[in-house]
C-alpha cells in the first residue's frame, strides 16, 4: 500500500485479517493502492524433444525441453486434428525464464501423427506437428504458432514461413 496511509484511518494491523494477511476496509483520504501485473504475449518454445518406446513393455515417453520468457505451464499432446488431448504433463518450473525438462508418458497414445504443445500460464501456445513413426516421414516436424482471439475465444493457427527455405514463399490463402 503506497502513500503511507492506513486502511480506514486506523493502524494497518487493525485492518489486516490475521489468517490471510488480506487488508480489509476502505482506503482513507490520501491513501493509494498499487497493483502490479505482467502482460505476457510471448509463447513458449520447445528447445529439444526426444521420443522413446520400449519395444518389450510398450512404455513410451516424450522428453521435452521447453522455455518461456516467464514460466512454462504444461506440455500437451493432441491428435493431429487437435480435437482431443491424448496426454498432458505439468511443468515444474521454479526459475523465471529458465529452460525446463518435462517427461510426458505417451504409452496409451496409438496415433503416429500428433501435435506437441508448449503452454504458458497466460495461455500462449506453440505447437509442433510430429510423426512418431510408421512411415517414410518419420521425425518430420512442422511448427505452428497459435494465438487466442479473446473476442470470441477461438484459436488462430499460423504456419511460419522462413525466407530462403522450402517454406518460402508463403502459401496463398484462399477464402
Amino acid at each position: 500500500m503506497g502513500g503511507g496511509g492506513a486502511v480506514g484511518g486506523g493502524s494497518e494491523a487493525d485492518n489486516q485479517d490475521r489468517e490471510t494477511g488480506e487488508v480489509v476496509g476502505t482506503l482513507a483520504g490520501g491513501a493509494s493502492w498499487d497493483t502490479y501485473l505482467t502482460v505476457d504475449n510471448t509463447a513458449p518454445e520447445i528447445l529439444d524433444a526426444t521420443y522413446s518406446r520400449n519395444l518389450v513393455t510398450g512404455a513410451a515417453k516424450l522428453n521435452i525441453t521447453a522455455q518461456d520468457d516467464r514460466y512454462v505451464a504444461a506440455i500437451l499432446v493432441a491428435n493431429s486434428r487437435q480435437t482431443e488431448y491424448l496426454a498432458r504433463q505439468g511443468a515444474d518450473q521454479r526459475e523465471l525464464g529458465a529452460a525446463t525438462e518435462v517427461e510426458v508418458d505417451i504409452s496409451e497414445v496409438t496415433a503416429s501423427d500428433v501435435v506437441i504443445m508448449a503452454v504458458d500460464y497466460a495461455g500462449n501456445v506453440t505447437a509442433y506437428q510430429v510423426s512418431l513413426g510408421g512411415g517414410e516421414e518419420d521425425g518430420d516436424v512442422t511448427e505452428f504458432i497459435y494465438a487466442n482471439d479473446t473476442f470470441d475465444n477461438s484459436w488462430l493457427t499460423f504456419r511460419p514461413t522462413y525466407p530462403g527455405t522450402a517454406l518460402w514463399p508463403p502459401p496463398m490463402w484462399h477464402m
